[in-house]
C-alpha cells in the first residue's frame, strides 16, 4: 500500500501539465494571405493543388475572392471574385466569413454570411461553386428558404461521392430568443446545383449562441455537427451532434458558462484516428476527438497563457501530427497575436514545435493545412 506521501507525489505527477516532447517537430510554413487580405481558407486537392478564399475590404461590407496554388502555397493564380455588389459578405467579429470546400472532381464550394439584411428575413447565407467549365463561380444565391435570422456563422461541407451541406443556426419559430435558435442543414445530391428542404439538426432545447460559428463535417453517411449552447442564459456549452440514418446522437464536448454570447469559432481536421474538432473554452484553445454518447471525450488543452485565445484552427497530417493555431488577445482595435503549437500523434506537444507572429490585422482568423510531404502551411 502507498504511503499517503508517496501517493500525494504521484497524483502530482500524473496530473500536470505534459511538457513538450523532444521528438522532431515537422515543419511549419507561416504565409501571408496574398494582397494584404485577412480570413484566410484553404483546402488541399487530390492532386495536391491548394485552393484559397480570402477577404478584402469593409468589415461591414467586403469581397471575396478565390484563387488556386499549385506550388504548395508558395504562390496563387489569378484572382477569381466570388461576391457582388448585391452579396458582400462580413468579417466583423471573425466570426461570419467564407466557408470553403471541395467536392466530387474537386469542385469548389464556398457559402458566406450576407453583409446586409434582406428585409424581412435579415442576413443572407450565400453559396456559389466553380460552374461547369471550372473557369469562374456561379452567381451566389441564398440556401435560407424557411428558417431565417442568421447571426453567427455557417458552415458547408461536401462529400467526394457528391453530397454537399449547408448549415446554419436561426430561432426555430419567427421572433425566438437564442434559446429557440436551432442548427438547420439543407442537402444537395446534384453537387450544389439545388438543395432539398432544410430540417433542424439539434437537439430542440439546446439553443445556439446566437453570434458564434458552427462547424460541420462528414462522418460517414450522416453529417457531425459542432456548434455552442445557448440555455438557461448562460450554458454555453460545446455539442456535437449527429444526423443522419441509423447514427443520431449528441456528445457534450466542453462546459462552458457565460452570461454572454462569446462569440467563439470552431475547426475541424481529419486524422487518421477520426475527425478532431477545434474549439474556444473560457480562454484556452483545445482539441478532442467526438464520438456518440457519454462521458465527454478527453480533450487536449494548448500550453501556455490561455487567458485570451480565440478561433482556432487545426490540421492533421498522415502521422497523426497536429498543427492547432489560434489568434490571442485580438478585438476590434488590434489584431492580437497569432500563435501556434505542434503536437505527436500521441497528443503530447512537440518541443520547438510553437512560434507566434504580431502582424496580425484586425479580425483576421489563422488557417491551416496538412501538405503531402507531412510539413504543415499557416496563413492569416
Amino acid at each position: 500500500m502507498l504511503r499517503p506521501v508517496l501517493l500525494v507525489a504521484l497524483l502530482v505527477v500524473l496530473l500536470a501539465p505534459s511538457a513538450p516532447q523532444a521528438a522532431q517537430a515537422p515543419a511549419v510554413r507561416v504565409v501571408r494571405a496574398p494582397e494584404g487580405a485577412i480570413q484566410p481558407r484553404v483546402a488541399r486537392d487530390a492532386e495536391g493543388g491548394i485552393h484559397l478564399v480570402t477577404y478584402s475590404g469593409e468589415a461591414l461590407g467586403g469581397e471575396l475572392w478565390y484563387a488556386r496554388s499549385s506550388d504548395g502555397g508558395r504562390t496563387f493564380g489569378e484572382r477569381l471574385a466570388l461576391t457582388t455588389p448585391e452579396t458582400r459578405a462580413c468579417a466583423h467579429g471573425a466570426v461570419r466569413g467564407a466557408q470553403l470546400a471541395l467536392g466530387r472532381g474537386g469542385r469548389v464550394h464556398v457559402a458566406w454570411n450576407g453583409a446586409a439584411s434582406k428585409a424581412p428575413h435579415g442576413a443572407a447565407f450565400w453559396y456559389t461553386r466553380l460552374d461547369d467549365s471550372g473557369t469562374r463561380f456561379e452567381p451566389p444565391r441564398d440556401v435560407v428558404a424557411e428558417h431565417h435570422g442568421l447571426d453567427g456563422g455557417g458552415a458547408l461541407v461536401a462529400d467526394p461521392a457528391g453530397p454537399v451541406w449547408v448549415a446554419w443556426h436561426a430561432p426555430e419559430t419567427p421572433g425566438g430568443g437564442e434559446a429557440a435558435r436551432r442548427v438547420f442543414v439543407a442537402r444537395s445530391d446534384d453537387d450544389g446545383r439545388t438543395f432539398g428542404p432544410e430540417s433542424a439538426a439539434s437537439p430542440q432545447g439546446s439553443g445556439v449562441c446566437p453570434c458564434c460559428g458552427i462547424a460541420a463535417f462528414v462522418v460517414g453517411d450522416a453529417l457531425g455537427l459542432v456548434y455552442r449552447t445557448a440555455r438557461d442564459g448562460e450554458k454555453r456549452d460545446t455539442l456535437f451532434c449527429s444526423t443522419g440514418p441509423g447514427s443520431a446522437g449528441y456528445q457534450q464536448l466542453d462546459r462552458w458558462k457565460s452570461a454572454a454570447c462569446v462569440m467563439s469559432t470552431f475547426a475541424v481536421a481529419s486524422s487518421p484516428k477520426g475527425t478532431l474538432v477545434a474549439f474556444e473554452s473560457q480562454g484556452a484553445v483545445r482539441f478532442a476527438r467526438p464520438g456518440l454518447g457519454t462521458p465527454p471525450p478527453p480533450s487536449t488543452t494548448a500550453p501556455g497563457d490561455s487567458t485570451a485565445r480565440k478561433h482556432p484552427s487545426i490540421a492533421c497530417n498522415d502521422a497523426g501530427q497536429v498543427l492547432l493555431a489560434w489568434i490571442a488577445g485580438g478585438n476590434a482595435q488590434a489584431g492580437g497575436v497569432l500563435e501556434w503549437q505542434l503536437f505527436g500523434a500521441d497528443g503530447q506537444p512537440l518541443a520547438d514545435g510553437s512560434g507566434r507572429r504580431e502582424d496580425v490585422p484586425v479580425w483576421d482568423l489563422p488557417a491551416t493545412l496538412a501538405l503531402a510531404d507531412g510539413s504543415f502551411l499557416l496563413l492569416y
